[in-house]
């Protein structure tokens, strides 16, 4: 059934409250089987306040009518509900979320560099014969970090509803680490035991927790899907990705005079899926120094941006930005934060079209690279096989060859082009466009392959 038709049908007949309280419908099952999560709700979404209307009338008289009227209610007013596992929700509705924006000062930027110079310094006070250096070496990691955690101490405080546990936590571990940044501690005694070693080891603390949160990488589990359907997934992928290319532009570009108002559009959208943090909690700073990209300080709940990562296409910023937050919201598996990030701008491409091109072109590197990784392992396991039974053996530049050719043969088959095969590379290596296709499937770069098996999950493809 095409979307206009169900989308007209839940107009004149609702949704259906099941046994359990909750709207389902068959027909958006399978629209979303069919059309996936994102033309889905592009059709739906203008229409929800109608379908809404008219299941309360459909249950009027009954229990039901009572639920279905508190999710209408509850969607009015700017929060989401869930329909089919689609987290509907109107983005003009609710408070406005504004940003945290600041420009950083002369303190934070100096942090930032400092940060930035502690690995070199620390291996060259090892090194160096100069106690100068040894001390600074020494000094570098703990001086920025109680710098970073005093600047953050002194927003909160400026904060009109202060948090006091926040001051707390960044000016203790502020000050302890600034003690343990000096090049000669107290001797021992009532000043060391009372005063040098909480604070030190509180800062100690602070930063020992930072580091377990980042231990568990909450992998994503399970084998990819045989190679028929993971063609399937490549060529649905690509023509979505080259429809978009053809009808749409990258969007105007941010820039400082109108990042605040690009941040607070994002934060629309973004403020639904945040799950352990809020808004409200993070603080965005600006400097002429500093991170390239959007960059996350988990430490202090900082997403940072500098001068070099301005301007740029809206959408890409939008991604970068979403990405970033859910690295200080928890996300720990680069690909678990990219599917939050597709989530953040699929929803936004549900209301603006203009940020599905970026979306499309995230899926692709996903798919591709997955269906890529696929067709080489096939392809080796292929040529170990036949070296085995024939008991021939190649060396290496042409075992190399042999296997560049299936897998430039299969792209050939699949119609993907130039344009096509820099989206999926700059993709999934990110940092570096590499020149060949052997490294596909290495652990390092799992994380667009982990995207493509949630996409997968959660029915976006």
């Amino acid at each position: 059934m095409e979307l206009s038709a169900i989308v007209e049908k839940l107009t004149a007949s609702g949704l259906t409250v099941d046994a359990n309280g909750r709207l389902v419908s068959e027909d958006i099952a399978e629209a979303v089987a069919a059309s996936g999560t994102l033309e889905t709700k592009r059709a739906i979404a203008p229409h929800l306040p109608a379908i809404l209307d008219r299941t309360e009338q459909a249950y009027a008289g009954t229990e039901q009518q009572v639920l279905v009227r508190a999710v209408r209610e509850s969607y009015e007013s700017g929060q989401r509900i869930s329909v089919e596992n689609l987290l509907l929700y109107d983005p003009a509705s609710g408070p406005d979320p504004a940003p945290n924006l600041v420009s950083a000062p002369a303190l934070n930027t100096a942090a930032t560099v400092l940060q930035k110079l502690s690995v070199p310094l620390s291996i060259a006070g090892q090194l160096s014969p100069s106690p100068v250096v040894k001390a600074l070496g020494k000094a570098a990691m703990p001086l920025a970090s109680g710098m970073k955690s005093l600047n953050k101490a002194q927003k909160e405080l400026r904060r009109q509803e202060k948090d006091p546990v926040r001051i707390a936590r960044y000016g203790v571990a502020g000050v302890g680490a600034v003690l343990e940044a000096l090049p000669n501690p107290p001797a021992d005694g009532p000043l060391r035991k009372y005063v040098f070693l909480p604070l030190t080891t509180a800062y100690k603390a602070h930063m020992a927790w930072q580091a377990l949160r980042m231990l568990y990488r909450d992998a994503v589990k399970g084998d990819l899907p045989p190679l028929d359907e993971l063609r399937a997934d490549m060529q649905r992928q690509l023509g979505r990705y080259q429809a978009a290319r053809d009808r749409l532009s990258p969007t105007q570009q941010v820039t400082r005079d109108n990042l605040e108002q690009k941040l607070t559009h994002i934060n629309r959208f973004l403020r639904h899926h945040l799950h352990k943090t809020s808004l409200s909690d993070i603080d965005i700073e600006f400097s002429l120094l500093g991170a390239r990209v959007a960059s996350a300080d988990n430490a202090h709940d900082t997403c940072e941006f500098s001068s070099r990562s301005l301007p740029q296409d809206d959408g890409v910023f939008a991604w970068q930005y979403v990405h970033t937050i859910f690295h200080l919201d928890g996300a720990k598996n680069e690909g678990r934060a990219s599917l939050r990030a597709d989530r953040v701008l699929e929803d936004m491409a549900v209301h603006d079209p203009a940020y599905e091109l970026i979306l499309q072109r995230a899926r692709l590197a996903a798919v591709g690279h997955a269906y890529l990784a696929k067709v080489m392992g096939e392809a080796t396991k292929t040529l170990d096989e036949e070296m085995k039974r024939t008991g021939k053996r190649v060396d290496g530049r042409t075992r190399d060859r042999l296997l560049r050719t299936v897998v430039y043969g299969e792209l050939q088959q699949q119609g993907v082009g130039a344009d096509e095969l820099r989206a999926i590379w700059e993709g999934a290596f990110p940092k570096q466009v590499k020149l060949g296709l052997i490294a596909i499937g290495r652990p390092k770069v799992e994380s667009t392959i982990d995207y493509y098996k949630l996409l997968r999950e959660e029915r976006a493809l």
